[in-house]
């Protein structure tokens, strides 16, 4: 990603997609927003992103907000549900490293 003039905003893929960084009011929750053009039609993506894997109702509602301002379709909208999360055994970035936090409960028993 290239950073543009304009802060907040980033080009990617050859100048191709424009990417927008907002910072929320709820704490380490940001919304990342794209545009681009694919096959000659208008695609605007806006994705939550959050440091903590619980899902924080405030950080949804302020999505929703924004989503609704960008005129989203609400049918549109979609909450996946957080199902497990990843844990290293080793403090090491590498996939192979990493267990979900149900096999970790069940391997300290």
């Amino acid at each position: 990603m290239e950073k543009t003039k304009k802060p907040g905003q980033y080009r990617a893929f050859q100048a191709n997609v424009l990417v927008y960084i907002y910072e929320l009011p709820v704490m380490d929750h940001y919304i990342f927003y794209s545009e681009s053009k694919f096959f000659g039609q208008k695609v605007y993506v806006g994705q939550l992103i959050g440091r903590d894997p619980k899902e924080n109702p405030q950080a949804l509602e302020e999505f929703k907000k924004f989503a609704q301002w960008k005129g989203f379709i609400p049918e549109n909208i979609i909450v996946p549900e957080q199902r497990e999360r990843c844990v290293p055994e080793v403090h090491s970035d590498a996939p192979k490293n990493c267990k979900s936090e149900a096999n970790s409960a069940s391997d300290e028993e």
